[in-house]
C-alpha cells in the first residue's frame, strides 16, 4: 500500500487575516479549488457563516505555508493546511492523480482529513464536526451501496471503461470495471470524471447522474 502525496490545499482565513482589528467572530474563509470539494466544506464544516471560495487563496497566504495535521497551527492570522492522500492500492492513479472523490469512501476519508484541518483553527467547533463527519460517512455509505448496486446492474462485458481521464481509475476499481479503450468506454470515463456538480444540488447528486448517463453509454454500445 503507498500513500499518496497531498491532494487538497484548504486555506483557512480567520478574523484577522484582512488586517481590520476585527475580532474573533468573522467569518471564516475556506478555498478550495473546485465544487466538489466545496460541497464537501459544507457538508463538513455544518456552519451556516463560512465563506466558501473557489480561487486561489486570499491575499496574505504565503504558499510555503504549509503544516500537516499531526502538527501544531503556525503563529499566523492566516493557515494553509496541506490535507494528505488517503493510501490506496491501486497501481494507477498516483501521487499526480489527486481526483480519489470519483469513490464516495474516499470522498468520506478526504472529509476525515478536512474536517481535522478546519478544527486547526478556532473558527469552526470540532465536536459539530465530528457529528457532521459521522452523517457525511453514513450518506457515503449509503451512495455507495446504491453506485454498486446501478453498476452490478450491467452486463460484465458491457462493465468497461477508459481510465485515461482524472480520477477514473478509483471509480473502476471501486466498482469493479475492466479497462477498455473502446469508443463506448472513453465517453463513459468522461462522464464519470468530473470536479464540477454540473448543476446537481450535491456531490450525491452529480455521482448518481453521472453514472446513470455513463451506463446508458455502455449499455447502447
Amino acid at each position: 500500500m503507498r500513500t499518496a502525496a497531498a491532494i487538497l490545499a484548504v486555506a483557512v482565513a480567520v478574523a484577522s487575516c484582512a488586517g481590520d482589528g476585527s475580532d474573533g467572530d468573522a467569518t471564516p474563509v475556506v478555498v478550495v479549488p473546485n465544487e466538489v470539494l466545496a460541497d464537501l466544506v459544507d457538508r463538513v464544516s455544518c456552519v451556516d457563516d463560512v465563506e466558501i471560495l473557489m480561487t486561489a487563496p486570499p491575499a496574505g497566504v504565503d504558499p510555503a505555508l504549509v503544516v500537516t495535521l499531526d502538527e501544531e497551527p503556525p503563529d499566523t492570522d492566516v493557515l494553509t493546511v496541506s490535507v494528505p492522500a488517503i493510501a490506496t492500492t491501486i497501481d494507477r492513479p498516483g501521487p499526480d492523480d489527486p481526483w480519489v472523490w470519483l469513490d464516495p469512501i474516499r470522498f468520506a476519508e478526504i472529509a476525515q482529513g478536512v474536517g481535522g484541518a478546519l478544527t486547526l483553527t478556532d473558527a469552526f467547533d470540532a465536536d459539530l464536526i465530528d457529528r457532521c463527519l459521522a452523517r457525511l460517512d453514513a450518506e457515503m455509505a449509503e451512495l455507495d451501496e446504491t453506485l454498486f448496486a446501478m453498476t452490478q446492474a450491467i452486463a460484465d462485458d458491457r462493465r468497461v471503461i477508459d481510465v485515461s481521464a482524472p480520477g477514473v481509475a478509483y471509480f473502476a476499481a471501486r466498482y469493479e470495471f475492466l479497462v477498455d479503450e473502446s469508443n463506448a468506454a472513453i465517453r463513459a470515463g468522461g462522464i464519470i470524471s468530473s470536479d464540477r456538480l454540473d448543476g446537481a444540488a450535491s456531490y450525491d447528486e452529480m455521482m448518481l447522474a453521472n453514472v446513470g448517463r455513463a451506463i446508458e453509454v455502455l449499455r447502447s454500445r
